[in-house]
């Protein structure tokens, strides 16, 4: 499982989060509705707003799909295509995979 460490690894803090959302949601740890963002950023001890920011990756990218009022969750297999690379998986969506900015 991916480990969340915002100081010693070069990558940035909510692409960390990102990837191991993704990788739960691949592995089928995650299969319908994600936990409050809220929660998942206390279990992951990351700030709201760095979760915040992972979620709109995975959205952008085509892994989830939120709800306003209702939550978020993992968007139908037939629907996860990254927006700019349609042909690739999720994982290798370039949003999730590019260097820091």
């Amino acid at each position: 499982m991916h480990e969340i460490d915002p100081l010693g690894k070069p990558e940035y803090t909510y692409r960390q989060v990102a990837k191991a959302v993704a990788a739960r949601i691949e592995i089928g740890k995650i299969t319908h509705r994600l936990p409050a963002e809220r929660d998942l950023a206390a279990e992951f001890g990351v700030s709201y707003q760095t979760l915040r920011h992972s979620m709109k990756l995975l959205r952008d990218c085509g892994l989830v799909i939120t709800r306003q009022g209702r939550g978020t969750f993992v968007a139908p297999a037939a629907a996860r295509t990254c927006p700019t690379t349609p042909h690739l998986p999720p994982l290798t969506c370039p949003g999730l995979n590019q260097g820091d900015d």
